[in-house]
């Protein structure tokens, strides 16, 4: 297994939980990159800013940077709603990484309450019809079953 340049990014709008502390993120990304025979390379992290609203996010807008230099094989984050609740955005970070071959890898499918990010409702409604079944078939069944790798 070839090691892999890792990024993983950290997003705690509120401290509520260990499960989502900053340290507990950490903690899940570390652990998954050692089963993949890698190293985290890059923590990016965004203490106390939310996902949901138009603010600039300095860690976020600097891993934006790195992962478009191609300075990463993969950003690692807990779950999906750590990148930003927003779909646009979500979909605009997918898109950068994809360009220049790096996988975005979401360790958890769901965030701490349990509820998919509010984004994923809208998933169906945002693709062709043509293409709608398999597409998100696939994703919501990627989620499921513990392969994120978008």
């Amino acid at each position: 297994m070839t090691s892999q340049r890792v990024a993983g990014y950290l997003r705690l709008s509120v401290s509520t939980d260990e499960s989502t502390s900053i340290d507990g993120q950490r903690a899940v990304i570390e652990r998954w990159a050692s089963t993949q025979g890698s190293e985290v390379t890059e923590i990016y992290i965004d203490d106390g800013f939310s996902g949901s609203k138009d603010i600039e996010r300095p860690a976020y807008d600097r891993l934006c940077a790195d992962v478009a230099a191609g300075l990463y094989d993969a950003v690692a984050v807990k779950s999906l709603d750590r990148l930003g609740r927003r779909l646009r955005a979500f979909l605009e970070f997918v898109d950068l990484a994809a360009t220049v071959g790096c996988r975005v890898v979401a360790l958890s499918p769901h965030h701490r309450n349990g509820a998919r990010p509010s984004f994923v409702k809208f998933v169906p409604t945002i693709l062709p019809k043509v293409s709608h079944n398999g597409i998100v078939a696939r994703f919501f069944s990627s989620v499921e079953t513990g392969n994120h790798n978008f």
